[in-house]
């Protein structure tokens, strides 16, 4: 799922879904049912503008995980630019699985892909110059791993066309 402000049902898990709270900020809620069959409410809160909310298997665990993309900086980049943001659901809680603070290039847009039974991760990056970038990334251990680049320096219509 690609779409803020929209609620996805996970088997096992519950309801997951991203609601802006107040401008900039937004909460990742999950809706699901204990043990006992009470009905409990958790959230976290994303103190950060949302670009991208998604649901997919990143660490390729058969687990779903919330894939969410942010605007900030970092202590290393202090120029506001897109990231990506990783949870996991765990006994009921939102936990982080991994807040990334960059892949190759300054990241542009990612989604989650099936392939070969595996999640990957592809991006369209971009280099000063505003060339594009499509690349492909895969869980491994802790974090994304680049596997490759499916185009370099190419222009956006092109990128577009390649990232699907």
């Amino acid at each position: 799922m690609s779409f803020l402000d929209t609620s996805v049902s996970i088997p096992q898990h519950g309801c997951i879904r991203m609601v802006q709270s107040e401008a900039n900020r937004h909460r990742l809620e999950l809706t699901s049912k204990d043990s006992t069959g009470k009905l409990s409410n958790r959230s976290v809160l994303i103190p950060y503008p949302v670009y991208h909310f998604e649901i997919a298997d990143i660490d390729n665990n058969g687990e779903v995980d919330i894939l969410v993309g942010v605007l900030k900086s970092t202590r290393f980049d202090p120029v506001k630019r897109k990231r990506l943001f990783a949870y996991r659901i765990d006994q009921g809680y939102i936990r982080p699985l991994w807040l990334g603070s960059r892949v190759g290039q300054p990241l542009d847009c990612f989604r989650a892909v099936k392939q070969d039974a595996k999640t990957i991760i592809r991006t369209i990056e971009r280099d000063k110059e505003s060339r594009c970038y499509v690349g492909e990334y895969v869980w491994e251990g802790f974090g994304l791993t680049w596997i490759r680049y499916l185009g370099q320096r190419i222009p956006y219509e092109k990128a577009l066309l390649l990232f699907g």
